[in-house]
């Protein structure tokens, strides 16, 4: 059986619109007998926004999808073997014009050369073409973007605070968020926020992994954020006659959760190339990585900026992008900005809001990352009920402030809300 065909086959199996979306289907990939089967599939998917199902495909081509195997393996492994294919075909086609070329009489090198180095180009652009595409050939990505963003699903994440949501649409594979903050700003307890959510809300599969604290303590958060116990009671076990049923009781819902929410305990010494091969075995939706900044990286002797700028690179490209994840990561405010703040205030100078530029370790953190979050707020009387994040970066530009709950007798950190006058009185 042809490779188009088996390819083809899992993509109807499958029932994912993505995978006709995510590449430039040309018909060069395919043979005459395979072009006619993606062509009435394409045609269904234009007509009705849905891969066909086996009795539209039947009825279309008269009954030929009976020659369809019964594949095991994923589009992507059979799209892989008809590049394979073309790269063989154009080059063969190219070293025997040039081997032509060559022993006409006279020779034209030049020429030969030129037919080489334009079949090179092509096949480079074709192995490259899901990271480029003709508009003109966009309208099946741009449905599933669409269909995406009506039901919310497939790579979308929302961050649980609707100002965010609203502003940002959420995160989508390939994105990178990163919230920035000195010590003790709440990044983690945000992050844990975040990554409940998008697995409870959006039952989304979600891989935590914790750079700076162990496994032990992670899940000790997530179950006084999930159980709305106050976090200082679940440590020290002293949960009392009322809060110890509760907790118990409410614990017991984690395990009939839809999806699973990894914790890995990185402990200084995960690599994002660790992390990557985590996550193509466990198949995460989502990836929360606190402490990015301590990420090592194996293989390569570093100053510690090269180190984070390197890992951040890698963070966007081979996990965020190359899985089509959205990423969410931790980073800290370098300690010169909150020097000079303090010396501002002093000297009774107006003191201006960080910004991505003053995020430790380099530049490249606001540059890879699609949304910046910044946790500006210390301990102070006015932050003892709600904090304040801005968003100092978004996608498109967007820039904005919004404040949540910082309530540790419930373990709220949703999105505050200006009390109603009624509410008051």
């Amino acid at each position: 059986m042809s490779v188009g065909r088996n390819f083809l086959a899992s993509v109807l199996k499958s029932g994912d619109l993505g995978f006709l979306a995510q590449y430039d289907l040309s018909d060069d990939l395919f043979t005459a007998g395979e072009n006619e089967l993606k062509q009435v599939i394409i045609h269904h998917v234009k007509e009705f926004s849905t891969i066909p199902g086996l009795e539209a495909i039947t009825t279309a081509t008269g009954g030929e999808v009976s020659e369809l195997p019964d594949v095991t393996e994923s589009p992507r492994y059979y799209y892989d073997q008809m590049e394979k294919r073309r790269i063989s075909k154009v080059l063969q086609k190219a070293l025997i014009e040039a081997g032509e070329t060559l022993q006409a009489l006279p020779p034209e090198p030049e020429k030969a050369l030129e037919n080489v180095l334009e079949a090179a180009t092509a096949l480079y652009l074709s192995r490259n073409r899901n990271r480029i595409i003709d508009f003109r050939k966009s309208e099946a990505l741009i449905h599933e973007e669409v269909a995406k963003a009506l039901s919310q699903t497939g790579t979308y994440m929302d961050f649980g605070w609707h100002y965010l949501d609203g502003l940002t649409a959420g995160l989508r594979g390939g994105d990178v968020c990163s919230y920035v903050g000195r010590p003790s700003r709440g990044k983690t307890w945000f992050l844990l926020w975040t990554a409940l959510h998008a697995w409870r809300k959006q039952e989304l599969p979600v891989m935590f992994v914790s750079m700076e604290m162990n496994k032990e303590i992670i899940l000790q958060r997530l179950a006084s954020i999930y159980t709305e116990t106050p976090v200082s009671y679940v440590m020290t076990g002293e949960l009392g006659v009322v809060q110890g049923p509760k907790f118990k009781k409410k614990l017991k819902g984690v395990s009939a959760e839809d999806s699973p929410l990894w914790v890995v305990d990185g402990n200084r010494y995960v690599s994002v190339e660790d992390i990557y091969m985590l996550a193509i075995k466990l198949q995460p939706a989502v990836i929360v990585i606190d402490g990015a900044y301590m990420l090592r990286h194996p293989g390569k002797r570093l100053g510690r900026f090269e180190r984070i700028a390197e890992t951040a690179d890698q963070i966007k490209f081979d996990i965020a992008a190359n899985l089509d994840i959205p990423t969410l990561c931790s980073y800290q405010f370098g300690r010169e900005m909150e020097k000079k703040q303090k010396k501002k205030t002093k000297q009774g100078e107006a003191v201006e809001k960080p910004g991505v530029e003053d995020i430790f370790g380099s530049d490249t953190i606001g540059q890879v990352s699609s949304i910046v979050l910044g946790l500006l707020e210390a301990d102070t009387v006015e932050t003892i009920h709600r904090r304040q994040i801005s968003v100092l970066k978004g996608r498109h530009g967007e820039k904005g402030e919004f404040f949540v709950n910082w309530n540790f007798k419930k373990m709220d950190f949703s999105q505050w809300e200006e009390p109603k006058i009624l509410d008051v009185l």
